[in-house]
């Protein structure tokens, strides 16, 4: 491999999994000499590109949503969003001269992302394909527009997998990094889906407080409803009204509209809770998750359900022990993965305000099992890792090149 191109039409805002994965990918690149090139979206914000050197390539994001419609209508979006794919990489591909000695990852992909994608392979020769790495990062029910119609969805995907697979043939590689995505997609396309590790890379992990007067928790997510943005002041207010001791840090960042009174009423909080503005470069980022006691994840369990979450790897690899809701991704890694944590029954106030409770009951005992598992965390998600697992596929692209 002589290059690795990122893919990610959900590049837009320095925040989320898009920018951090690419941020770490960029440094694992420049420790073994490899180029490095990310795609982003067209609206992606200065700082991003001139943080990653990015190119605005992609018109439309892979969380674009449009209104529930009929079937037809929503066929007819696919194709028309695949199109504009298929011209998308026609404008990024053609300007830098792609060929087999690259490798695409597409890191987070729809439907629409995988049809373009097929549409523009289909006009270059079989040995100016590059290897392509796909990551499953949505559910296949989440390939449409708004996640409508899962079952259309499963289908128009086996059948994009399919057509990617007649054209890059060993040059293909799907990936997840959740085994429920993993299997659900293995069983669609009748083609192995690999498990990946997670790429991150954080600093090394400040040990717990032990018998701290009071109890720290930080939400470091975005300020959406489906991370549980809007759960917080009631969660909080019954909590601290049980535990005096209690504090929060929690970061707003790009808040929708939808979310003003929510952060209204956090900031009627202070000073037991403290809101930080907007993105945060990675030593803040890391240094809010390090000096928290636990860190607040109260994603949706029905959005949830298969996705993975960066920021439970990376609260687990830095020792810091979680607060979930029963039900998600989240919740059963903490199970199956051992990291330390306390879930919440329900996607509710209520639930997360009693979670909270035993969270700040039982601190010291999940500081130090946090701590004690750390190390396994650090080894099983990592930007070196992840790199490994790309580059042993495209040395398998190569030897079977060679071979054919």
């Amino acid at each position: 491999m002589k290059r690795l191109i990122l893919v990610e039409p959900g590049l837009i805002r320095a925040t989320g999994h898009e920018q951090a994965h690419a941020r770490v990918l960029a440094a694992e690149c420049a420790k073994r000499d490899l180029a490095f090139l990310v795609l982003a979206n067209r609206n992606a914000e200065d700082g991003v590109v001139a943080d990653l050197a990015a190119r605005r390539v992609f018109h439309i994001s892979v969380y674009a949503t449009v209104e529930r419609s009929g079937v037809m209508d929503m066929i007819n979006t696919k194709r028309a969003w695949s199109r504009r794919y298929r011209k998308d990489f026609h404008a990024a591909f053609d300007r830098e001269c792609v060929d087999q000695h690259d490798l695409l990852l597409l890191n987070t992909v729809t439907i629409s992302v995988l049809d373009g994608l097929g549409s523009w392979l289909a006009t270059r020769r079989p040995e100016e394909r590059p290897a392509t790495a796909v990551i499953f990062r949505l559910g296949a029910e989440e390939g449409l527009p708004g996640r409508h119609y899962p079952n259309l969805s499963r289908w128009l995907y086996r059948r994009s997998i399919l057509k990617l697979s007649g054209q890059l043939k060993w040059r293909l590689l799907l990936a997840t990094d959740t085994d429920a995505i993993g299997s659900e997609f293995a069983r669609l396309t009748q083609r192995p889906v690999a498990a990946v590790p997670l790429p991150i890379s954080v600093p090394e992990p400040a040990p717990p407080r032990q018998r701290s007067p009071l109890v720290s928790v930080a939400f470091p997510s975005s300020a959406y409803a489906h991370k549980g943005f809007a759960l917080l002041p009631d969660a909080l207010r019954i909590a601290m009204g049980r535990r005096s001791e209690l504090r929060a840090t929690i970061r707003v960042a790009n808040p929708p509209e939808a979310m003003a009174s929510v952060v209204e009423r956090l900031q009627a909080m202070a000073p037991q809770v403290r809101l930080v503005q907007g993105a945060l470069p990675p030593d803040r980022y890391y240094q809010m998750i390090s000096q928290a006691d636990g860190i607040l994840l109260p994603y949706d369990p029905v959005v949830f359900a298969k996705r993975s979450s960066q920021i439970l790897a990376e609260a687990a690899a830095l020792a810091r022990p979680v607060i979930v809701i029963a039900g998600s991704f989240l919740d059963r890694e903490c199970q199956l993965a051992g990291i330390a944590g306390v879930t919440a029954e329900a996607f509710t106030g209520e639930a997360l305000g009693a979670a909270l409770q035993r969270f700040a009951a039982g601190r010291d005992l999940l500081a130090n099992a946090a701590w004690a598992s750390c190390p396994l965390h650090r080894y099983r998600h990592s930007a070196s890792a992840f790199m490994n697992q790309l580059l042993r596929f495209t040395r398998s692209c190569e030897a079977a090149t060679s071979a054919s």
